[in-house]
């Protein structure tokens, strides 16, 4: 919008899946803008998701970017993702600019339908 662009003409993008650092390097801040000996690579919601808050997985809040993370100190890994609390946000700040719309990437990633549900309960206006 900065640059001209009409808000309504531009679409927020929502990922599917989530990045994994392993081989985190300090557990200072429970993994989170810590150095790791992997480079992020992506990983599907479905694959992380029933980790949360099991097999030693925590779930935290980054309120900076309004999205949660997993951290599993014992494993030294480290997931960022986005799940229904924080596309809830999303589509709050989404209506509050006026922006166009909402895509994302991809279906297979959320089989269970539950991130897809998330933003169409929350796009409609209310």
């Amino acid at each position: 919008m900065n640059a001209g662009v009409p808000a309504h003409k531009i679409n927020l993008g929502i990922p599917f899946y989530g990045r994994i650092w392993e081989g985190v390097k300090s557990a200072e801040r429970n993994g989170l803008f810590q150095e790791a000996e992997t480079v992020g690579s992506g990983i599907d919601f479905v694959t992380f998701a029933e980790k949360i808050n099991k097999d030693g997985f925590t779930r935290y809040w980054d309120d900076s970017a309004k999205a949660p993370y997993l951290w599993n100190p014992e494993k030294k890994t480290f997931i960022s993702y986005e799940d229904e609390e924080s596309i809830r946000l999303k589509m709050e700040f989404l209506k509050q600019k006026g922006l166009g719309g909402v895509m994302f990437w991809e279906y297979s990633a959320d089989y269970q339908k539950r991130l897809q549900k998330a933003i169409a309960e929350n796009l409609t206006t209310k």
